[in-house]
């Protein structure tokens, strides 16, 4: 391969990393505008070019497909491992958060009689963790709350 035609792929790479830009930017709602779309829609036919641009490079499709998976198959399955463990973890502090809920929901029965205080103190528990999936650090960093005092 001559240097100009190296350059020339290399050339476009740079709008192929201007359209994945462009793609983040509107994920992370720096703009709601249609440039993610023509940023998606830039970015693979970009992206086709340069697959048949290296295709060319493998004595056959098949080898050009094998060259392919055993980049891309590896790093998808420790995608899917790490996503897996996160779901696992997350689902545990879930499940722990249901256990508190269920263990009160004595508290408000009707044949108790208890202090306004009581309820309230008990109701700002049954909150807590209700609102914790919904906090900044869930769940690396969860604060599980302490119950009120047990009432006689």
């Amino acid at each position: 391969m001559s240097n100009n035609s190296r350059a020339t792929l290399y050339s476009v790479q740079y709008p192929c990393g201007l359209a994945a830009l462009a793609v983040v930017a509107h994920h992370t709602a720096w703009t709601h505008t249609q440039i993610g779309q023509a940023g998606v829609d830039l970015f693979f036919v970009i992206s086709g070019f340069i697959m048949v641009h290296v295709s060319r490079r493998e004595p056959s499709p098949t080898a050009f497909l094998r060259a392919r998976a055993v980049r891309v198959v590896p790093l998808c399955w420790l995608a899917t491992l790490l996503a897996a463990l996160t779901a696992t973890w997350t689902a545990q502090k879930r499940l722990w958060r249901d256990a508190l809920l269920s263990a009160s929901d004595g508290t408000f029965a009707s044949d108790r009689t208890v202090s306004e205080a009581t309820k309230q103190a008990w109701a700002a528990y049954r909150k807590a963790p209700r609102d914790l999936p919904t906090t900044p650090c869930f769940p690396a960093n969860t604060n599980w709350p302490t119950p009120p005092a047990s009432v006689k």
